[in-house]
């Protein structure tokens, strides 16, 4: 009987795993969509504020955060809707009031009033608000557009209107919107 090794190779596994198909599978199972994105994409998520003591709402992905209206510098001679400035760790944002623009009576400002950092688009500004109500999960099934009932809305900056007269603005389009930019210069 001898003890060395035999010249023979060894025999093949039964089975040997497919690295790149091991990899499509895990790529395939992962790509598949599971319930909770099924259920993020059916509903947004909202910050509800208060404005002359209606409800609003924005979806949460363009608030960065929200401060006291404190520090805030007014500036004469800006259009009515821009309430002034206020530097927020060392970055000036104007401070537009949604009320004006919006045509919503309200009071003035006090110390109780919040500022909705808004970031979306290359730009990030501040939106006045008299309280915040919370976040919350709105369905899309219950948001409906804008009519009759609401026509002075109806100027392409709400999204829609939710349960209990919730009105969802559209952050996006007022980020982008023109019109509310003021690019004036001063000089003689």
């Amino acid at each position: 009987m001898s003890t060395q090794p035999s010249s023979a190779p060894a025999p093949a596994p039964a089975f040997a795993p497919d690295p790149e198909a091991i990899l499509r599978q895990r790529a395939v199972a992962l790509a598949r969509p599971t319930g909770a994105v099924a259920v993020a994409s059916e509903s947004l998520d909202v910050v509800e504020f208060l404005l002359g003591g209606e409800r609003y709402a924005v979806e949460t992905r363009w608030v960065r955060e929200v401060l006291p209206a404190k520090e805030l510098t007014l500036l004469p001679g800006t259009p009515a809707w821009v309430v002034g400035i206020m530097n927020v760790r060392g970055q000036v944002l104007a401070v537009l009031d949604v009320r004006k623009i919006l045509q919503i009576p309200g009071s003035g400002i006090s110390d109780l009033n919040k500022v909705l950092i808004w970031r979306g688009h290359g730009r990030e500004l501040g939106v006045l608000a008299d309280a915040i109500a919370g976040v919350r999960r709105l369905p899309l099934a219950e948001l409906q557009p804008v009519g009759a009932a609401w026509s002075g809305l109806d100027d392409g900056r709400v999204r829609g209107v939710g349960p209990e007269h919730l009105v969802v603005l559209d952050a996006g389009a007022m980020l982008t919107d023109p019109g509310l930019m003021v690019n004036e210069s001063v000089g003689g």
